[in-house]
């Protein structure tokens, strides 16, 4: 399901700052730099692990750069619990395995523009391949998807 999505991100009060690079708090005599929040416009995809390839009906065209980002989600390859969209620590690799990019971790998000088939995993700037609808799915076998479970929550920032 493709959904226009606009998100506010909001800054870090310099606290919040502070722990969240774990530095001890500055004084209030120290300098705090300025931070503003930021609009970011997108389109946000919830991408069924059971399911081929999803149109996400945005059309690309090569050598543009795209920004996606898996934002949650968990998904299952039958019993192996996957916690993101980088996929399992298994590559097949050679030419007759089943799975669309071969060359990529199991149970990854990977895109296709055109006929270019490429790895996301968790996301990323990327440079489109080729002219085309961007598609997404997770890389897997079409006879294996049956025993997928989850979805991943995709962003994606042209």
């Amino acid at each position: 399901m493709l959904q226009k999505a606009t998100f506010l991100l909001a800054p870090l009060t310099p606290a919040a700052l502070a722990l969240a690079c774990r530095t001890p708090a500055r004084s209030s005599a120290t300098q705090t730099p300025s931070l503003s929040p930021t609009l970011i416009a997108g389109y946000a995809f919830t991408l069924p692990a059971n399911q081929g390839w999803s149109d996400t009906g945005l059309q690309v065209q090569a050598g543009r750069t795209l920004r996606i980002l898996y934002l949650s989600g968990l998904i299952s390859d039958g019993r192996q619990a996957i916690p993101d969209a980088s996929g399992l620590p298994y590559v097949c690799g050679r030419a007759d395995c089943c799975e669309p990019l071969p060359g990529a971790p199991r149970g990854a998000l990977i895109g296709r523009a055109g006929e270019q088939t490429f790895y996301i995993g968790n996301g990323g700037d990327l440079t489109m391949p080729a002219d085309g609808f961007l598609q997404l799915r997770i890389n897997d076998c079409d006879s294996g998807l049956y025993d997928n479970r989850g979805a991943l929550n995709i962003l994606v920032i042209p």
